[in-house]
């Protein structure tokens, strides 16, 4: 009886190769093509973070104007002198500045009832030294007819006055601090900043007054 044998077909070690460098070659074209979209949508979204960047900051001018007194910002050049500043709250925002526990810190305590106008100059004056700042919120509500405010409503005021900083400020609730005491050298400094004379004459009694109408 003779045996049947069954004919295998393959593929020889040339044409393997062939199917090899095929694939290189398609593999190599899908990468460079991923590369080129990844490139462009990384372009696209650095003009688009840029552009966003660009209208918080006029947002911010328009508003520190309207502050100043003036209401008709439409006829207005937006200019600033404080190029420092802005270039701070810019590169915080295009890096992507989170509040970091172990980086250089200030402390700024009051009650701020209300915040106003003189303590963001403050606040200012202190980020321009490139510090993250602690806002701490004496627990006074109630005391008198001088703190009117609960810590929630204070803590909000802060918040959309500085809305442009918030990687840069923790508000906190504190007891009611009166003395502060130290014995021996610290770690840490004391240091008194003078602002303009206008921003130390505002006076939170007459905020509180217009509040009230």
């Amino acid at each position: 009886m003779k045996k049947k044998f069954i004919k295998i077909s393959g593929i020889t070690l040339l044409e393997m190769l062939i199917g090899i460098v095929i694939s290189s070659i398609m593999m190599g074209a899908l990468y460079t093509s991923y590369t080129v979209v990844n490139g462009s949508y990384t372009q696209v979204a650095d003009k688009e973070t840029m552009s966003r960047t660009g209208r918080d900051i006029v947002g911010m001018l328009l508003r520190d104007i309207r502050m100043a007194g003036y209401h008709d910002v439409d006829s207005i050049k937006v200019t600033t002198k404080d190029a420092k500043l802005w270039k701070i709250a810019v590169l915080d925002m295009l890096k992507k500045r989170k509040w970091n526990n172990k980086k250089p810190t200030a402390q700024m305590l009051g009650r701020y009832q209300p915040w106003h106008e003189g303590h963001r100059k403050l606040f200012e004056c202190i980020v321009k030294k490139d510090l993250q700042v602690n806002i701490q919120v004496k627990d006074s509500h109630g005391l008198d007819k001088k703190n009117p405010f609960p810590f929630k409503k204070v803590k909000n005021f802060i918040k959309s006055d500085l809305e442009y900083f918030k990687s840069r400020i923790k508000i906190t609730k504190m007891p009611n601090i009166t003395n502060i005491f130290y014995g021996r050298k610290v770690g840490y400094k004391i240091e008194k900043i003078l602002t303009p004379k206008k921003y130390r004459d505002i006076s939170a009694t007459k905020i509180r007054s217009r509040l009230k109408k």
